[in-house]
């Protein structure tokens, strides 16, 4: 799906008539409304975060995030990472199946862990879904990249 929309981006930018135009233009409009109702399976990929802040600690003071990830879908959780230990900028790699629908609302959650409790850094609902292929998901300082394939 994301393949021919790339392909009819391309043909778009290229064609020179009119009515070549508005006929390119339509295949467009449906491979964007194809990728906006999928209804299916899809690879959602974390791959890393930049940004995270230090932990304040009243007495030991700064000391470098311990962080990990949540995702939910319609507010389950259905996946939590291992936390990296002492890391500004950790690196997950992490492949997860999420089921893709117009209907579902996956939400893409960041913590660090503390002593007594862990801390919320960001909580970012991921739809919905670009394009097959990388994407960013940014709070304050706090990246995070993504990489998502939709199943045929």
């Amino acid at each position: 799906m994301s393949q021919a929309l790339a392909r009819w981006r391309t043909a778009l930018e290229s064609v020179r008539t009119a009515l070549a135009k508005q006929r390119t233009a339509v295949r467009v409009m449906f491979w964007e409304d194809s990728l906006k109702n999928y209804d299916g399976f899809a690879a959602l990929r974390i791959l890393d975060a930049a940004g995270i802040p230090p932990v304040h600690r009243p007495i030991l003071g700064n000391a470098l995030p311990s962080p990990y990830f949540v995702l939910r879908q319609d507010g389950k959780e259905i996946y939590r990472s291992q936390t990296v230990h002492s890391s500004s900028k950790p690196a997950w790699g992490d492949s997860v199946r999420i089921a893709v629908s117009p209907r579902n609302e996956l939400k893409l959650q960041l913590y660090t862990g503390g002593l007594l409790s862990d801390g919320l850094l960001l909580d970012q609902v991921l739809g919905p879904l670009p394009p097959d292929g990388g994407f960013q998901v940014k709070e304050g300082s706090i990246v995070v990249d993504l990489e998502v394939q939709r199943e045929k």
